[in-house]
C-alpha cells in the first residue's frame, strides 16, 4: 500500500525519499516472507527410536496429546491453542 503512494505522489517527492521509502517497503517485504517460511519451534522429528532404545542415555517423556518424545531439557510443552509441541516454552 506504501509503494502505490510512492508511485503516485513520485513526481512530487524529492528522490532521496522515494528511494527510502522503497527500501523500507522491500525490507518489510523480506522480514515478513522470511518469518511466513521460518519453524516456529515445532520440532521436526520423533524421538520415538531413541527414547526406546535409549541409545544416548538421554532422559525422554511422550506428549499425551500429540505422542511426540522429547527431552527434558529441551523446554518443550504442548501448545493447546495450536494443538502441536513447540521447543523452548516454558509453561
Amino acid at each position: 500500500m506504501n509503494l502505490f503512494f510512492f508511485i503516485i505522489l513520485g513526481s512530487q517527492l524529492p528522490k532521496t525519499l522515494i528511494l527510502i521509502g522503497i527500501t523500507i517497503w522491500f525490507i518489510q517485504a523480506f522480514c515478513y516472507t522470511y518469518i511466513a517460511f521460518s519453524n516456529p519451534g515445532i520440532p521436526s522429528f520423533n524421538n520415538r527410536f531413541k527414547a526406546h532404545n535409549n541409545e544416548d542415555g538421554l532422559s525422554y517423556k511422550e506428549c499425551p496429546f500429540c505422542k511426540l518424545y522429547y527431552t527434558l531439557d529441551s523446554g518443550t510443552n504442548h501448545c493447546r491453542t495450536c494443538d502441536v509441541c513447540i521447543e523452548g516454552i516454558i509453561n
